[in-house]
């Protein structure tokens, strides 16, 4: 699995090396700066279309913009097809020093002209201004295998139902408390 930490949200950037994330409601035709290219995902969650033309990101979906000097990364991350996500975690409170040590990169978010960069090794001031408020990027590590959740048709006593089945490394599992409330039994 591979992560993109976009530079902007709903704001395309110029900057050569940027990654942008859009998403359905920023709602106009965007136009691609020269040698970028954009992963288009679908309210299914799958890579409908990779393209270097302009572009309207997908109703209910997202774009991801690579511009010029990265878009290898794209050949590299994606193809049509791929099931693609994004995650928003908003933690409105105040950190504790140790927090800092999981931040991978971070923003700031003042609104004026000043701009502060953190990366695990250091501190980019420019402008004068410490972070004060800002868009911090965690390392979220998956640990365990992944399961993809599939509708499987199962017959019990001669009557056809359909369950959600996880399917993991090929192997399909399904929750006790599912086939208990088919066999009218309660699991806790």
């Amino acid at each position: 699995m591979y992560r993109a930490i976009p530079w902007r949200i709903n704001h395309p950037s110029n900057e050569p090396d940027s990654v942008t994330l859009l998403m359905s409601e920023y709602g106009v035709e965007v136009k691609l700066e020269t040698g970028a290219k954009v992963v288009l995902v679908n309210k299914q969650g799958k890579v409908s279309e990779i393209t270097s033309y302009n572009f309207t990101v997908p109703s209910e979906g997202f774009a991801i913009i690579y511009n010029s000097n990265i878009t290898y990364l794209v050949d590299e991350r994606y193809k049509v097809g791929d099931e693609v996500r994004y995650e928003v975690i908003i933690k409105p409170v105040f950190t504790k020093a140790e927090d800092w040590n999981k931040v991978v990169n971070a923003m700031c978010l003042d609104g004026g002209g000043s701009i502060a960069l953190y990366y695990p090794t250091s501190r980019v001031n420019i402008g004068g201004r410490n972070i004060n408020n800002c868009l911090a990027f965690i390392e979220n590590k998956i640990v365990g295998e992944i399961a993809t959740p599939t509708k499987y048709k199962v017959t019990i006593d001669e009557k056809e139902i359909s369950l959600t089945a996880y399917n993991i490394n090929g192997n399909n599992y399904f929750k006790l408390g599912d086939i208990g409330e088919e066999f009218g039994f309660e699991v806790n």
